[in-house]
């Protein structure tokens, strides 16, 4: 599973391209513009980035420029996606650094075949994540849920109720007393059956945190990593 993000402002296409993604179990982040892009960037690290080129006050090529020009990001996949389909286009994408080159209107199987074959060149990273299904941490909205696992990214939760995918709300957890943290508000990502018909997998994202709540956290799960490793 690779941590991909994806930026484009057609909303028609991130469905699409989160739900093709999301369906090969990729942990997948959604930017509708440039400067959400590099402030995910800045937050968060991925295995690769699918940009769209012909977006409003910061185009692809501007973003994939910033990326490439950045030492911290200089060496992260890139794929750009776009209608443009004129020789000078790709020629000048493949210049900037850009590793693969995605025309527009998606093609399912040839866009998860260039995903997979980009991703395979490097291999997903391994990221980090607490696994609680042992510990039981329960979260209550209005019905009792648990948290599965915790990442740096959001949370995994078992409910008993099927929430929309465009679901936001916030989470109240001992969890969150304990590292003295504010309840964060999350978003739901994706949701899953299981074999129990009354139960859901249902992975979200932090949403509106501050950056000391996301230090918080990494530090809390790379101590609670260590102990596990002793």
């Amino acid at each position: 599973m690779a941590r991909i993000l994806l930026v484009d402002d057609d909303e028609d296409i991130l469905k699409l391209s989160h739900r093709l993604l999301s369906q090969r179990h990729h942990d997948v982040v959604v930017a509708k513009n440039g400067s959400q892009a590099l402030e995910f960037l800045d937050k968060f690290s991925f295995d690769m980035v699918i940009l769209d080129a012909n977006m409003p006050q910061m185009s692809g090529f501007e973003v994939l420029i910033k990326i490439k020009n950045n030492q911290k990001w200089k060496d992260l996949t890139v794929a750009l996606l776009t209608g443009r389909k004129t020789r000078n286009d790709v020629q000048r994408a493949l210049r900037l650094g850009v590793d693969d080159y995605i025309v527009k209107p998606i093609d399912p199987i040839i866009f998860l075949e260039k995903v997979e074959a980009l991703l395979n060149k490097k291999g997903p990273t391994k990221w980090p994540e607490v696994d609680l299904t042992l510990q039981k941490i329960q979260a209550k909205i209005e019905l009792d849920i648990q948290i599965l696992s915790v990442s740096e990214l959001g949370l995994t939760l078992s409910m008993n109720y099927q929430p929309e995918n465009v679901a936001a709300f916030q989470i109240n957890s001992p969890l969150f007393s304990e590292l003295q943290l504010d309840s964060p508000m999350i978003k739901v990502i994706s949701v899953a059956p299981t074999q129990n018909p009354h139960e859901w997998i249902v992975k979200t994202h932090f949403v509106g945190v501050k950056d000391q709540f996301l230090q918080q956290i990494r530090s809390w799960m790379y101590q609670t990593l260590l102990r596990k490793a002793a």
